[in-house]
C-alpha cells in the first residue's frame, strides 16, 4: 500500500468492509447506523473515531516515499 497506488474501486471495497465488521450488518440482519461514515472517519481530536479514508492515506505515504527518495540520494531505492 505504501509503494503501489491502490485502485479507487479496491479502496471502496476495503472502506465497505471495515463499516460493515464496525456496523455489524450481514445479508440476513441489517444494523443501525449510529453515526456518518464521514464523522466516524475525523480524527480522534475532532470528535471522530479516527477511521482513514483509504485513497487518501495511500496517496500519503506514496509521497512520503517520494520525499524519502528525494531526501536520501544515497538509499538503494534511489540508486535504482
Amino acid at each position: 500500500m505504501s509503494v503501489f497506488k491502490i485502485l479507487m474501486g479496491l479502496c471502496e471495497d476495503i472502506q465497505k468492509a471495515v463499516a460493515k465488521f464496525w456496523w455489524g450488518s450481514n445479508q440476513e440482519k441489517k444494523s443501525i447506523h449510529w453515526a456518518k461514515w464521514e464523522k466516524m472517519s475525523h480524527a480522534k481530536a475532532r470528535g471522530g473515531l479516527g477511521f482513514r479514508d483509504r485513497s487518501s492515506f495511500n496517496q500519503a505515504l506514496i509521497a512520503k516515499q517520494g520525499w524519502r527518495i528525494m531526501q536520501f540520494l544515497n538509499s538503494l531505492v534511489a540508486r535504482v
